[in-house]
């Protein structure tokens, strides 16, 4: 009998967590399709009654559409972390779990936002469909920190450069969608101040884009960081009236764009608040 070499142990021991991870996101990613409804006319109903009532369910269509992507980012992020994972234990698999938990109820409240989008009660459906990614973002970072401990479970060619850029970028992710589904909700309902939240990459624009309908100045408070090389992110920035501080080229999956605009906002904010008037400073109007 030939003996199995370690890279055959590793690729079969990470290989099956894998697929089982692969099906609970292609089922999830599959479900979405089910909110969509073929609309109930009489049997005589002209062609432009069938089109009015298609174009009514636009708001499912958003949701599936974003839902659609913000699932596939999700599989993406997944993928490219199981790449510098050699081997699991316990804990990893219970933290994978939860992962998928979060992926299995997106469908819900992707649904739920679809039928309250138009009625008064859009901040709250709103509310629930951005909290699910609060806790996705949260279950990525629990699933990192058990895959990067001690280094047990990382391939011995992955560099802690990488491990360090990795864990930024997670890290930014559940502070991220707190801001982008937390005080624009409602601030004047609210009665909470109004600061400025910072908006980065295509998901979290399309996460943020439902409040420009729901709230007239649910945006008004919105600073769009920059701007992804996808060209969908820069024409949903323009949809929304959000001009981008910057724009170098960085693609889908980045965060360094936030940390980049979160300095230029904050030496604005020095400037305006610490800056002494002309009478402060003393000098002449003349």
């Amino acid at each position: 009998m030939t003996p199995t070499s370690p890279a055959a142990v590793e690729e079969k021991e990470t290989g099956r967590i894998e697929a089982f991870s692969d099906g609970v996101f292609a089922i999830a990613i599959t479900l979405l399709v089910l909110e969509l409804k073929v609309p109930h006319l009489a049997p005589n109903a002209p062609g432009g009654e069938l089109g009015a009532a298609l174009l009514a369910q636009w708001p499912s269509y958003l949701a599936l559409v974003t839902s659609f992507f913000a699932i596939l980012i999700m599989w993406a992020n997944h993928h490219a972390m199981f790449n510098m994972i050699r081997r699991v234990n316990a804990p990893f698999l219970y933290a994978n779990g939860f992962l998928l938990f979060v992926v299995t109820i997106v469908p819900f409240p992707t649904a739920l936002l679809a039928e309250y989008f138009e009625r008064p009660a859009a901040p709250i459906a709103a509310a629930v469909y951005g909290g699910t990614y609060v806790v996705g973002a949260f279950a990525y970072n629990l699933l990192w920190k058990r895959a990067i401990a001690g280094r047990h479970l990382l391939k011995s060619d992955v560099s802690e450069e990488r491990i360090d850029r990795m864990t930024r970028s997670y890290r930014v992710g559940v502070p991220l969608y707190v801001i982008v589904n937390g005080p624009p909700l409602a601030p004047e309902t609210a009665k909470l101040p109004v600061r400025p939240e910072i908006v980065l990459k295509f998901v979290c624009t399309a996460a943020a884009a439902p409040l420009a309908r729901l709230h007239p100045s649910g945006l008004a408070h919105t600073i769009a960081a920059h701007v992804s090389a996808e060209s969908g992110h820069r024409r949903l920035l323009e949809a929304l009236g959000l001009p981008p501080l910057l724009d170098l080229g960085m693609r889908l999956g980045e965060g360094s764009g936030a940390c980049l605009a979160v300095n230029i906002v904050r030496s604005a904010l020095e400037c305006h608040t610490r800056m002494a008037s002309f009478a402060e400073a003393g000098v002449s109007e003349k």
